[in-house]
């Protein structure tokens, strides 16, 4: 029995191939690029990914004596990766949304600052953001 994982990370993707007892038989790696169009902003090329994932499961497979039976896949935590009813990328580029993506906290910021002002003229009370991350920039 032979066992591929992969974990499709944000900097690495690895493919590791185990035989039934859990020894290692075969790992490949494929360094990963994030993009950062603009402050704030943590993309990835959802294509690229997929093409490291194709490529790093492959690779381990041919290394191995035995047939592939079980093929086992992990991601990023907090990403969002978005597929139409096709399984292609959505949007106008094809780039997922990482974990680091601060581009929604940065909107989030000016709009409550909007509001804080439009508030404090019209006398009403209103809370500030609430960010996932200790740095909204």
């Amino acid at each position: 029995m032979v066992a591929i994982c992969i974990d499709a990370g944000t900097s690495l993707v690895k493919a590791v191939a185990f035989d039934a007892d859990g020894t290692e038989l075969a790992i490949a790696r494929h360094p990963m690029v994030v993009r950062h169009p603009a402050p704030a902003w943590s993309e990835q090329d959802m294509p690229s990914v997929w093409d490291a994932v194709v490529a790093a499961a492959a690779e381990v497979a041919r290394q191995c004596a035995e047939p592939v039976d079980l093929i086992s896949v992990t991601g990023q935590g907090d990403g969002c990766w978005l597929v139409d009813s096709a399984g292609e990328p959505t949007g106008p580029a094809p780039d997922s949304v990482l974990q680091a993506e601060r581009k929604a906290n940065c909107r989030l910021c000016t709009l409550s600052l909007r509001t804080a002002a439009a508030s404090s003229r019209d006398g009403i009370s209103v809370r500030g953001p609430v960010f996932s991350s200790s740095n909204p920039e």
